[in-house]
């Protein structure tokens, strides 16, 4: 025996091919394309997640099927409003500091993607750009043991490091840490 919602169902589809066959297979394709972007945005969101959390490791490019996304993400509103959060989170802890009168407190700041951007670049390449991997430029160490190095010395010449800003989780991470640290997004290249 059918179940009845499946005749149902079924009268009410052969009426509408039967009514405008063009119009079904419009819609239908419509529906396909929409699910379709509607995968590859969810997948490409998740990726893009992935980047920022740092799970996503060893990757050499952004996804083809996630060009479009990074592109939307990189020159919309979204990353200019995560970035904005970052910033107002930021200046609100600088707000709170108490800065000694001994001039040895520091807020470190990575350059590239941090204070400066990279996004006309990503546009005239097509918002694929590659992972980094710039072992030879920091003396053939990883990002976070160089620049955990870098802020020890800092350290031992008498600085505090009261925060440091980044786009990458080796601009953070390691130690001596910041008292706060703050990241900023970057779903366009790792840095190890």
């Amino acid at each position: 025996m059918v179940p009845f919602r499946f005749l149902l169902l079924f009268f009410f589809l052969g009426a509408a091919v039967a009514e405008s066959p063009q119009t079904f297979l419009q819609t239908m394709t419509q529906n396909v394309a929409a699910s379709a972007f509607a995968s590859d945005h969810l997948y490409c969101d998740s990726w893009r997640f992935s980047v920022e959390t740092n799970n996503a490791r060893f990757w050499r490019t952004v996804p083809f099927r996630c060009r479009e996304f990074v592109h939307e993400y990189m020159s919309g509103a979204r990353y200019a409003s995560d970035t904005d959060i970052v910033v107002d989170e930021s200046l609100a802890f600088a707000r709170s500091v108490q800065i000694a009168d001994d001039g040895n407190d520091a807020w470190i700041f990575d350059v590239d993607e941090t204070l400066l951007s990279n996004v006309p670049y990503y546009a005239i390449n097509g918002f694929g750009w590659v992972y980094l991997h710039r072992e030879d430029s920091d003396m053939g160490k990883p990002a976070v043991v160089f620049k955990s190095e870098r802020r020890a010395e800092l350290e031992a010449q008498g600085f505090r490091i009261v925060a440091s800003s980044g786009d990458q989780w080796s601009d953070l991470l390691g130690f001596p840490m910041a008292r706060r640290s703050f990241k900023l997004p970057n779903p366009m290249y790792y840095i190890d």
